[in-house]
C-alpha cells in the first residue's frame, strides 16, 4: 500500500509541475497602469518574447521552476556582446491570469517574495491575462 501511495503522490507532483509549465506557454497582455499594453509570448521551444509599444525583444530563454513558491522564472538574453539574466516570480491567480515580477539588476539569490508589502504604495509586480 505504501508504494502505492508514494506512486501516486509522485505522478501527483509530477503533473502540477508540467501542467503550472504548460499553463505559462502562451501570449499575455499587462493590465496594470504601469506599462500597460505590454505583451509577453512564452513559447514551448523555452523562448520569451517582450512586446513593448509594438516592438519586440530579442528572444529570451527562460527558465521555469514549479517546486518554489511562488514559482520562479528566469529570463536570459545572449547576444554577442552582451548577456543578462532577469530573476523572476510567477504565481498563476487562475488559468488566464498571472502575477508577475522581473528584478533585472538581482545579483546573488534568488528574490523568494514579491516587492509589495502592505505598507508599501509601490507596486513592482505586474498582472498578466492570456490574448
Amino acid at each position: 500500500m505504501k508504494k502505492i501511495t508514494f506512486s501516486s503522490i509522485f505522478f501527483l507532483l509530477c503533473f502540477l509541475g508540467f501542467s503550472q509549465e504548460h499553463q505559462l506557454i502562451g501570449k499575455w497582455s499587462n493590465t496594470t497602469d504601469n506599462n500597460k499594453g505590454e505583451k509577453f509570448e512564452f513559447r514551448k521551444d523555452q523562448t520569451a518574447i517582450m512586446t513593448k509599444e509594438g516592438t519586440d525583444s530579442p528572444p529570451f530563454k527562460y527558465s521555469f521552476n514549479t517546486k518554489k513558491t511562488p514559482n520562479w522564472v528566469d529570463l536570459t538574453i545572449d547576444e554577442e556582446d552582451f548577456k543578462m539574466t532577469m530573476q523572476g516570480l510567477v504565481e498563476f491567480i487562475d488559468e488566464n491570469t498571472v502575477k508577475l515580477e522581473l528584478f533585472p539588476e538581482t545579483s546573488g539569490d534568488h528574490p523568494s517574495k514579491f516587492s509589495l508589502t502592505t505598507d508599501s504604495n509601490d507596486i513592482t509586480y505586474i498582472i498578466l491575462k492570456r490574448i
